[in-house]
């Protein structure tokens, strides 16, 4: 009997659905707001998606030097928006399909590979990085859709010899690299289903007496058709290739450079870009809390033929990770949240190698795609001028099944239940977390700002970007230009968000004018944060500003505020005395 038959595809599209629907109202947060600027772009000149300016970095400039996405997932909410409303929760709706096709494509992707595909399912939706990721406009999520459809595709069209499996392969894998840069690699991933099928073949053609290779064997050949580097497998490992080209080619003839080497040079060259040890650091810190879902450290626990060095080497880790963490001043929460992610990552990390190495050794090399495919991501992260959870976000399907593989427990009904259902709730209270920072934004805007703008009269100007960007643009604000600063006059409003990266240190020059200066502190609702300095936390970078410490964990618990805000409002000369003059009645 068929898995659809059973209602399970359609049982998990409905409860991922559900679970999505509390978040569609949320704010736009972090680059939310540079991607609402590409997809105006794209609706008023698609032929020329990088044809804007934006005020992103302190002073306008080109999206092509600046925006680090192809633009796929610009162009596909352009075109909802030609339908539907552009406000939070149209778009947002405008993104669930995406984390609900890759939830349910990784549990196909998971029977194939002999993995429950319900247990896998809620390991991924349960991922820190899956669930906050479906949350907001990036192209991580929609990346990893299109990269699971590509693999699961691919691997399809070798066991049943569906030429509709290898289509939808073609067209996925053509996309992903589209949707985000580390859609590539994609390639060595498909290369390595080739490899693994072909090997296979060459196993059974040798009449090897390895009874489970052979049994194996028979998951990958299916009805034993299609292995190895078939005209269809070759033409699903080139799609994203091609598509690689194509867009180089545009993008060269359009805008004179090549745009994902552009953005490579770009992120190598900027200031705050890290070396590979603090890299190594970041993503080891975002792996093991922010992408691994802790319902899967039962299963990791469990592995066959636990090695006791690896687990002495994780745990040593642990320490060095936690000496490190008391270096740069965390708290002791943070410091064992360190300790444990790195412990965690270590393992992982550790447990891929060996396996990759004894996949060398044997006739069997059916897990080589999902070893490759974490390896290769991990790889690419030193191309970054950052870690952040989200880069590492499309590591989580390949370990989640790695681990499923190679794990000997098999857990009650109702504890597995029970540890899945919490790990969801843990992620969802994450979710929550990182919606109420986000909303500070819109309702200082809202409450704060737009009364001042219609008791002075004046004219907002604004500092510091993510949501803060969007929302104070609603009404009419212009982002603050550090080389070409406005003529202030009296009424305007100068407003610094102190998070989100501004420029402006001081008081902006406003000559033969007075300049009152006062501030504003949001406290934080809850102790769990996706953004902290003190934590040394944040989501969505390993960096935060003006802080003295990395922010290698995910998340972290804090009491401090939520963010600060510095108000600069212009007035005449002496206004402020004339003012206090008169409220005194002198």
């Amino acid at each position: 009997m068929s898995l659809l038959k059973q209602g399970l595809w359609i049982s998990a599209a409905v409860l991922w659905t559900l679970i999505q629907l509390p978040y569609v109202s949320g704010p736009f947060r972090i680059d939310d707001p540079y991607h609402l600027e590409a997809v105006k772009q794209v609706r008023q000149a698609p032929g020329d998606p990088y044809g804007f300016e934006i005020n992103w970095d302190g002073t306008p400039k080109s999206a092509f030097t600046t925006y680090a996405s192809p633009p796929l997932v610009p162009g596909w909410l352009a075109l909802w928006s030609c339908f539907f409303p552009q406000n939070e929760v149209s778009l947002h709706l405008a993104m669930l399909p995406f984390s609900l096709v890759a939830m349910v494509t990784f549990g196909v992707l998971a029977r194939s590979f002999q993995a429950h595909p319900s247990i896998a399912m809620a390991l991924l939706a349960s991922s820190p990085a899956f669930l906050l990721a479906s949350q907001v406009l990036m192209p991580d999520m929609p990346m990893l859709c299109l990269f699971l459809l590509a693999v699961t595709g691919a691997r399809f069209y070798q066991l049943e010899r569906s030429w509709r499996a290898a289509l939808v392969a073609s067209v996925a894998g053509f996309c992903c690299p589209l949707a985000k840069y580390n859609g590539a690699v994609l390639v060595p991933v498909l290369i390595c289903l080739g490899v693994a099928s072909w090997r296979q073949s060459k196993v059974d053609n040798s009449g090897s007496s390895d009874r489970f290779a052979n049994r194996l064997g028979s998951l990958w050949a299916g009805k034993g058709r299609h292995r190895g580097f078939t005209p269809g497998m070759l033409a699903i490992i080139s799609a994203p290739i091609f598509s690689l080209v194509c867009w180089g080619a545009f993008t060269w003839a359009k805008y004179g450079a090549v745009h994902f080497l552009n953005m490579s040079a770009f992120q190598r060259g900027q200031a705050h870009s890290m070396d590979p040890a603090i890299l190594t650091a970041g993503i080891l810190g975002a792996v093991g809390l922010g992408v691994v879902p802790l319902g899967l450290l039962g299963f990791l626990c469990r592995v066959h033929s636990p090695a006791v060095w690896l687990s002495a080497f994780a745990l040593c880790s642990g320490v060095g990770a936690a000496w490190l963490a008391v270096l740069m001043r965390y708290g002791l929460s943070s410091v064992l949240l360190f300790a444990f992610s790195v412990s965690v990552s270590v393992y992982i990390v550790g447990l891929i190698v060996r396996q990759g190495w004894r996949i060398a050794g044997t006739r069997d090399w059916t897990l080589l795609p999902l070893v490759v495919w974490i390896l290769a991501g991990l790889a690419f992260q030193y191309g970054l001028m950052f870690s952040a959870v989200r880069y590492v976000l499309f590591l989580a399907p390949p370990v989640i099944l790695l681990v499923l593989r190679l794990s000997s427990w098999v857990p009650s009904e109702g504890r597995l239940t029970a540890m899945l259902g919490a790990n969801l709730l843990f992620a969802a209270a994450l979710g929550v977390a990182d919606a109420r920072q986000a909303s500070v934004y819109p309702a200082v805007v809202a409450e704060e700002i737009r009364p001042r703008l219609q008791k002075s009269g004046g004219r907002l100007y604004f500092d510091g970007h993510w949501g803060f960007q969007y929302y104070a643009s609603q009404i009419g604000g212009v982002p603050f230009d550090e080389m070409r600063p406005p003529s202030l006059r009296p009424g305007d409003l100068v407003v610094v968000a102190n998070m989100p990266w501004p420029k402006l240190k001081r008081p902006p020059q406003a000559r033969g004018l007075d300049t009152e200066t006062s501030t504003l502190t949001v406290p934080g609702s809850g102790f769990l944060r996706t953004l902290s300095c003190s934590a040394g936390a944040n989501f969505y970078a390993s960096v935060t500003p003006d802080c003295d410490r990395p922010a290698w964990l995910p998340f972290g618990f804090s009491r401090e505020p939520a963010e600060s805000f510095v108000f600069y409002s212009i007035r005449n000369a002496g206004a402020g005395n004339r003012l206090s003059l008169a409220e005194s009645g002198k």
